[in-house]
């Protein structure tokens, strides 16, 4: 779970290469804007010079996150970050580096001690189980689609599988997300089903997935434009036996944007240990969330606007693609909302994009500092920023009362350079 979503299709090259198996942190030659510090705990880290779109999901058996990033250069490989101490990775595990590898996603299965990676290569919608030592045997690897992208993938604890959804374009030439179950040991189980078949609905793209424990079932959120172009989040419950639940296609957005259109796109959803989600998503302006909660998936009073990007009702600041992740906490749980955006902060004389993040409770009340920013971009000394900070991922650690959010960066590194920073959770 977790985030999106910028692609790219043009040649990377990589012109530098991480030393040895271990990279620590080192501070950032800018300083940060005003109120940059709060909510975050010490540098940022670079782990890779190549990661588009990273992932990522919190190890609890072995007390760490696994991150991992896409790469039109070739291969994935995933990378280990403790939960404490300093800001280091190692290389956990690497996949096939002759193929490239499009926006993964990662979902952990603490019963079995592995991990599943979907993702979308030269061959199709693709499967991998990874176990806990980092080993990616190749009979683990299964193809559930000939075709898709942009995949999600949830861990069930009640059934133990793994429910994986994306989107495809039909015969028709529209898209539509679609949904398969998936064994322990990595095999599909049963076909593939179609989530999206509203008909004032053209084309639906962007699907996330989160796994409710308190009613065992899953919620499928995904971004579905209308013929005259307006677009809302929609939602689907889907059982643990892959089939559809409760209403269908519901409507979870209902936000207007600036220019007076619905544009709700990109939801991301993280669940609590009941039945209780949150769903995020950006207007294109400014980011958003809506509360489901019971078994029925009722969907709160209203949009509830977390972010404040630059000047009111000025078009020049956007938002884009929140990740959002759960943290348990005595007195009531909390999410972190992060999104990739431009505010009066951020470089450039505000016109560059850079992560943000904002804590909130279950019933979507802000907490902690307002917006704060995540990311440092890097820089020589000296040399002014120019780039944008892209595609946040988020996780939680219950254990450690934190979070980890990576993401990657289009400015003056060579390559796709994906970062990680802490995030310490308010109060």
């Amino acid at each position: 779970m977790h985030t999106r979503r910028v692609r790219t299709t043009r040649a990377r090259r990589l012109r530098g290469r991480l030393a040895g198996g271990l990279v620590v942190a080192a501070a950032a030659a800018a300083a940060l804007p005003a109120g940059a510090q709060a909510g975050t705990v010490g540098d940022q880290m670079l782990l890779t010079y190549t990661g588009i779109t990273p992932a990522l999901v919190h190890d609890a058996e072995h007390g760490r996150y696994l991150v991992t990033a896409g790469s039109d250069t070739g291969g994935l490989t995933a990378r280990t970050v403790a939960r404490s101490g300093p800001l280091a990775s190692r290389t956990a595990f690497s996949l096939d580096q002759n193929v490239p590898f499009f926006r993964p996603d990662l979902a952990r299965n603490p019963r079995a001690d592995q991990t599943l990676v979907v993702h979308g290569d030269g061959h199709g919608l693709q499967a991998q189980i990874v176990a806990g030592d980092g080993s990616a045997p190749a009979e683990r690897r299964v193809t559930l689609a000939g075709t898709g992208r942009e995949p999600a993938v949830a861990y069930g604890s009640a059934p133990n599988e793994y429910l994986a959804v994306w989107q495809d374009t039909g015969s028709d030439g529209h898209a539509d997300v679609l949904a398969r179950r998936v064994s322990p040991s990595g095999q599909p189980l049963g076909g593939t089903v179609r989530l999206s078949d509203r008909a004032d609905v053209l084309d639906a793209r962007l699907p996330d997935v989160a796994y409710r424990p308190g009613s065992g079932d899953y919620l499928v959120a995904w971004a579905g434009t209308r013929a005259d172009g307006s677009t809302d989040v929609f939602a689907q419950r889907v059982g643990a036996d892959g089939a559809e639940r409760g209403a269908d296609d519901a409507q979870v957005s209902d936000h207007r944007a600036i220019g007076g259109s619905a544009q709700n796109t990109a939801p991301a959803l993280a669940a609590d240990a009941g039945t209780n989600v949150v769903v995020a998503f950006t207007d294109g302006y400014e980011i958003f969330a809506r509360r489901l909660t019971g078994t029925a998936a009722t969907r709160s009073a209203k949009d509830e606007r977390l972010s404040t990007m630059g000047l009111p009702d000025d078009a020049s600041y956007r938002t884009a693609t929140p990740a959002i992740a759960y943290l348990p906490r005595t007195g009531g749980g909390r999410w972190l909302v992060t999104w990739s955006g431009n505010d009066t902060t951020s470089p450039q004389g505000g016109r560059e994009a850079e992560i943000f993040g904002q804590e909130i409770t279950g019933a979507l009340g802000q907490v902690g500092p307002d917006d704060f920013t995540i990311s440092q971009r890097s820089r020589p000394a000296g040399v002014p920023i120019d780039g944008r900070a892209l595609d946040p991922a988020v996780a939680a650690d219950p254990a450690a009362g934190s979070f980890l959010v990576a993401w990657w960066a289009d400015d003056v590194v060579p390559g796709d350079p994906a970062y990680a920073r802490r995030v310490a959770s308010a109060g």
